[in-house]
C-alpha cells in the first residue's frame, strides 16, 4: 500500500538541541523546505505521521519502506538516521537499512524493506493509526544545514485468505450483473460457495 505521504510534521524535542524550522512542508515534494541549521551540534527528530493508511483487517504486515527526500548545504554534514514509532511519543524501532548520509544534490533515500519489519510486529490497527510515524534522527554532531522536503511510506503486506475470497466474489457478481444489464446472462451463485459465481445463459 503506497506510498503515502505523511500528512503532519513535527520537530519533536526528544534529543538533539536545534529544533527543525517549517516542519510543515514535509508533506509533499514540492521543494520547500523543513531544514536545521547546525553548527557542530544536532538536530531534534523530524517526525512525519497521520499517513491515512486503511490497510484490511487480519492482513499480515510483511515490511515496511520509509523515503526521505532532502540535501545538505555544504556536504561537510548529513548523516542521518530512520525510525518508526507505533504512536507519538512511543518506543522507537530501527529499521535495517536505517542510515543515510544527505549530499548537496536533492535525492530520496531509502530506509527498510519490503520484507524488514524493524525488529518487532506490527498489528493492521497499529499502521491505520493516526499516530504511526516515520521520524528522521540526528545521531551526531555535524556542521550543516539539514533540508528534508518530503517524507513518504509503503507498506507491504499479505491479505488474510478469507478478504481475498469475499473481493473475488464481489468481483465475479459485478462481472455479471454488468453482462445481465446488455441482456445477455442471468446469474445466481454456486450453493455453498460464496467465492464463486455461476453464470447461465439465457436466449440471445
Amino acid at each position: 500500500a503506497g506510498p503515502r505521504s505523511v500528512t503532519v510534521g513535527a520537530s519533536e524535542l526528544a534529543t538533539g538541541t536545534v529544533a527543525w524550522t517549517a516542519p510543515e512542508n514535509i508533506v509533499s515534494s514540492n521543494n520547500t523546505y523543513a531544514t536545521a541549521a547546525l553548527v557542530a551540534n544536532t538536530a531534534e527528530n523530524l517526525r512525519g505521521s497521520s499517513l491515512g493508511f486503511s490497510i484490511p483487517a487480519g492482513a499480515t504486515i510483511d515490511g515496511l519502506v520509509g523515503e526521505i527526500e532532502g540535501k545538505v548545504l555544504t556536504g561537510t554534514g548529513g548523516s542521518l538516521a530512520a525510525r518508526w514509532a507505533k504512536t507519538l511519543g512511543g518506543a522507537e524501532f530501527t529499521p535495517t537499512p536505517a542510515t543515510f548520509t544527505f549530499t548537496t544534490t536533492e535525492a530520496y533515500y531509502t530506509i527498510g524493506s519490503s520484507t524488514n519489519l524493524a525488529g518487532t510486529t506490527w498489528t493492521t490497527s497499529q499502521i491505520n493509526d493516526s499516530g504511526f510515524n516515520l521520524k528522521v534522527i540526528c545521531p551526531s554532531a555535524q556542521t550543516d544545514t539539514l533540508s528534508i522536503d518530503h517524507l513518504r511510506v509503503t507498506i507491504y503486506y499479505t491479505e488474510a485468505p478469507a478478504t481475498k475470497a469475499f473481493r473475488r466474489t464481489l468481483l465475479g457478481v459485478g462481472f455479471c450483473l454488468h453482462v445481465l444489464s446488455l441482456g445477455l446472462i442471468s446469474c445466481r451463485p454456486k450453493q455453498k460457495v460464496m467465492s464463486q459465481t455461476r453464470c447461465v445463459r439465457v436466449g440471445v
